[in-house]
């Protein structure tokens, strides 16, 4: 059979490469701004509407380009920054590939204006659709703006997959973030719907933009780290352990000015943290590396997100180095050993070194018995102490219930005797997975009533977050929180679970957040479940912690939640509550048997 085989149009050319490079509103943003910061702009304004769908404007003040140049903006692979073979060896630039506005062009209604500073009128020129027009002079100042509108209009079955206005707007904010994280001499202002979302002023530090999008308080906790190792420097900051978060999503990396992706990287952050943090938590970090372009290959991901270093082993452990020795100076990797001594029922329970008021914040995180999460049953007496020849119980065992006798080591975990063996319970998930089982009961019975406090409580907001804290406003209505955003840049807590009282709310509503921008705002099935992550960061946060010292009643308290609740078999990220070990199997470690 002959004739199968045919060579595509430029137009489905056009529009396959757009599929490559530009996903959503913020790959667009991406591709501009980049193109701005290769013109040398000291400021750039993005302007969005409907998340982007609709508008995305990008304004520079740089080089600008002229008549010739415009002509050219719209053709695949037409660019400034590449010459040869070579050069795509040595790419010392953000863009480079010369795909970005063509792809823009194919799937939107795009126009370009732009003026040099030596010409005295600038040019316009459009393209629709991958159609390009004729240029024409117009009045403009010294610089580029690229206005994309109506993203996907000839692609319905692309568009169809754009996520809530919200959502994607969430994810162009981020993307504008790490721009400006990577570009700290520029001054960035990124507005949606008229509104302003973020302002960075030129010059201001990496640590101030990290606080600004991250908040102050994480900020204040930032430790600076450097190493240099050959042709690879590394500087960057990393916030305490106290400050790690339930996602790798504040893991930021940055190649030579660009935010990039890679799993090597990755893992020396994660590797870096693993003395310092329990399972299940991640921390935040920023790292900007600088190395030889000749020593890097950039041009292995259609989106230039994903790099291939020469010697990735020595990248990886010059960070591993640079970020151990940062905890170690602030004595972070040894922050949860605490001194040890057991703290046995009607004993008086010791206060931990390093742990301040930690007795005291989980009794008032239990509450009233009555009115709390927290549980009791009725008292059971303890059997007597069996001989130790009766310790081989018949064929069937007979229940393992507590004795009443236990343990807390480590600030962790319980040791309790048993009727037959022992038990060891992990203090939080044991108390996480009773809470979440507990708030779920509330919510089939209906919403989590809020108790409002005399002194609303401040958090702050990334760019963008205010208009996630309204698309979220009624779950956590629901789960018994009143939040409102007083300003784009933070929110006010005027009520939480009035079982839960002493709950520390910013963290809490820093998740929330964090699972609107994952897209869990959008669609019936998707609020469920997001409804469903509330509740398990609910149940996390309002649980005694880890490494927390607890006196006696608590700890009984908490046995006492074991053996009366055996839907908290695991928490709510899956981690076992509790290990038993049985007489039989203790008998036969120490050989006697």
């Amino acid at each position: 059979m002959t004739g199968a085989i045919r060579v595509l149009g430029s137009e489905i050319v056009n529009r396959i490469a757009a599929g490559e490079v530009i996903e959503r509103p913020a790959s667009v943003v991406k591709e501009l701004v980049e193109n701005a910061l290769d013109a040398g702009a000291k400021r750039v304004r993005v302007e969005i509407e409907d998340g982007g769908s609709k508008l995305v404007r990008v304004s520079d003040d740089g080089a600008g380009m002229g008549a010739d140049d415009l002509r050219l903006a719209f053709v695949s692979h037409a660019t400034s920054k590449i010459r040869s073979a070579e050069d795509l060896f040595r790419v010392a630039t953000l863009g480079f590939r010369g795909e970005a506005l063509a792809s823009i062009g194919a799937v939107s209604m795009a126009r370009i204006v732009s003026r040099t500073s030596a010409s005295a009128l600038g040019t316009a020129i459009a393209c629709e659709g991958g159609t390009l027009g004729e240029p024409a002079e117009t009045g403009a100042p010294v610089g580029t703006t690229v206005e994309v509108r109506n993203l996907f209009f000839n692609t319905p079955a692309r568009r169809k997959f754009l996520r809530a206005a919200a959502t994607e707007m969430s994810a162009l904010t981020e993307t504008v973030e790490k721009l400006a994280l990577g570009a700290p001499g520029v001054g960035f202002e990124l507005f949606h719907g008229g509104r302003e979302i973020l302002r960075a002023e030129a010059g201001s530090s990496v640590r101030e933009r990290i606080g600004l999008f991250f908040g102050r308080d994480l900020e204040s906790s930032l430790l600076d780290f450097e190493q240099k190792t050959g042709d690879v420097a590394i500087v960057g900051f990393a916030a305490g352990p106290e400050r790690s978060r339930p996602r790798g999503d504040a893991i930021w990396f940055f190649l030579n000015g660009r935010s990039i992706r890679d799993r090597g990287l990755l893992h020396a952050i994660q590797h870096a943290f693993r003395e310092v943090l329990p399972p299940g938590r991640s921390p935040a970090t920023f790292t900007f590396l600088s190395v030889d372009p000749g020593s890097v290959d950039v041009n292995v991901h259609p989106a230039k997100a994903e790099v291939r270093f020469a010697r990735p082993a020595v990248v990886h452990d010059a960070i591993v180095a640079a970020v151990r020795r940062a905890l170690d100076e602030k004595g972070g990797r040894g922050a949860l050993a605490v001194e040890i001594r057991p703290a046995a029922l009607g004993s008086e329970a010791p206060a931990a070194r390093g742990t301040g008021d930690a007795v005291r914040d989980a009794a008032s995180r239990f509450g009233p018995a009555a009115e709390g999460f927290f549980f009791r049953p009725a008292a059971r007496a303890a059997g007597p102490e069996r001989p130790r020849e009766e310790r081989a119980p018949a064929s069937p065992p007979p229940p393992s219930r507590p004795t009443g006798r236990f343990l807390q080591v480590h600030s962790s975990f319980i040791v309790v005797e048993t009727s037959d063996g022992i038990a060891i319970l992990d203090q939080h998930a044991l108390h996480e997975g009773v809470q979440h089982h507990r708030i779920e009961e509330r919510l089939r019975r209906g919403a989590i009533a809020p108790q409002r406090l005399l002194v609303p409580l401040p958090v702050d907001l990334g760019p963008g977050d205010a208009d996630l804290l309204e698309t979220i406003r009624p779950d956590l209505e629901r789960i018994g929180f009143l939040v409102d955003a007083a300003s784009p840049q933070s929110a006010l807590v005027r009520g939480v679970p009035a079982a839960m009282p002493h709950l520390r709310a910013e963290p809490f509503v820093e998740e929330a957040l964090r699972a609107a921008r994952e897209g869990a705002s959008a669609g019936d099935a998707a609020r469920a479940a997001l409804e469903g992550r509330l509740v398990d960061a609910l149940a996390c946060r309002s649980a005694v912690t880890f490494g927390t010292r607890l006196p006696p009643e608590l700890i009984a308290e908490l046995v006492a939640m074991w053996e009366s609740a055996p839907h908290a078999a695991s928490c709510a990220h899956g981690r076992p509550t509790a290990l038993r070990i049985r007489l039989a199997e203790l008998d036969r470690w120490f050989l006697r048997k």
